[in-house]
């Protein structure tokens, strides 16, 4: 389905219906779309947004397209809603292992239950039902998967955080294998992600193992230098040696002036909507600071503003008593959620994260 998020080219919806378990999920636009299709007529939404239902019909589509593209997952639902089967989820998955030109985007509030899905997690069964029941049926590769497990290099593993009170779930989302994206949307306060951190623990990027640092382990050399010692996963055995940042001081990981969270890109945006509550111009750019002194590629996707007659652009807590201008003053502007970075500060970037190798 054609979309206008800006951060996507394509939305594919397998599940629709979820259940609202946040804050950030009071104007949840999915719910009013769902209202308005399920108005209209449309089969896949007639058992309303309050029902998750998978739509095993709809898991062909991205085998369909050809042309390279970004691909928003269950813009409708959240894939790892309790009510989706895990066996729905792995023929999904296959999909998108059969889908190498395309950069699949999966977002979800339920991080726990995606760490926990894709622990040993082995895909070849799902895939062989997918290519049994669709590719040969397309004209596809002939060919019977073997061992298709995480992570998969065209699959981003995201999260949204809207307030203080959610930041606990970039903790799990790094517990899984894969290029990792936090969604700071609809922002509704301020968000400081280095509360996520305990400088007295350790973290495998290999299988998210977390532990103390008085947490037994054994250690290797390194790899240039023998005396040099590398601490083991207890849990998986990883070290730096395999070409991953792997079990390392939280402080050495993420270098010490750096505290924020080791994810791939972070997607900032104020609510969308008449009901939208307001999103300050300084929570957004405080985001963003912290994200370049990290190094992380940021997409600034909107911003809540307000329009002068004259056509000035003013943003959500600037201060502001009267347009230079024209001399409006500002009880007279009109709120508007600007979607043009033209208007922006120059701080608003909009990137994507750069092709690499996905983090185990």
């Amino acid at each position: 389905m054609a979309t206008k998020i800006a951060w996507t080219d394509k939305t594919w919806n397998p599940v629709t219906g979820c259940t609202p378990i946040s804050p950030g999920c009071q104007n949840c636009f999915a719910k009013q779309m769902t209202k308005r299709l399920q108005a209209m007529g449309s089969p896949k939404y007639a058992a309303g947004f309050d029902t998750v239902v998978c739509h095993p019909g709809t898991l062909e589509i991205p085998l369909r397209w050809k042309r390279p593209r970004r691909v928003f997952v269950n813009s409708m639902s959240d894939l790892f809603h309790e009510d989706v089967p895990d066996e729905f989820i792995d023929k999904l998955f296959a999909v998108m292992s059969f889908c190498p030109q395309h950069t699949f985007q999966v977002l979800t509030k339920r991080p726990e239950r995606m760490a926990e899905y894709l622990h040993n997690r082995d895909w070849s069964e799902a895939a062989n039902w997918v290519h049994n029941k669709f590719i040969r049926r397309l004209d596809g590769p002939l060919y019977l998967a073997t061992e298709i497990v995480p992570p998969l290099p065209n699959v981003h593993l995201g999260t949204s955080v809207e307030s203080q009170d959610y930041v606990s779930r970039i903790g799990d989302l790094l517990k899984c294998p894969g290029l990792r994206f936090v969604s700071f949307e609809p922002l509704l306060e301020p968000v400081d992600p280095k509360e996520t951190w305990d400088p007295d623990r350790m973290y495998c990027r290999q299988c998210g193992h977390i532990a103390a640092k008085d947490e037994p382990y054994e250690s290797d050399d390194g790899p240039d230098d023998p005396d040099e010692s590398w601490p083991i996963c207890p849990e998986c055995g990883g070290t730096n040696l395999g070409g991953y940042a792997s079990y390392s001081p939280i402080d050495v990981m993420l270098l010490a002036d750096c505290p924020f969270p080791p994810i791939d890109w972070a997607i900032i945006g104020c609510e969308s909507g008449s009901k939208r509550r307001p999103c300050e111009l300084e929570s957004v750019k405080g985001l963003v600071d912290q994200c370049d002194v990290a190094g992380v590629p940021t997409f600034v996707k909107q911003l809540d503003a307000l329009r002068c007659r004259c056509g000035r652009v003013y943003f959500v807590g600037e201060p502001f008593r009267m347009c230079p201008e024209c001399g409006m003053h500002e009880c007279y502007l009109k709120p508007f959620v600007s979607t043009d970075p033209a208007e922006w500060p120059s701080w608003a970037w909009q990137d994507f994260p750069e092709s690499k190798e996905p983090t185990r």
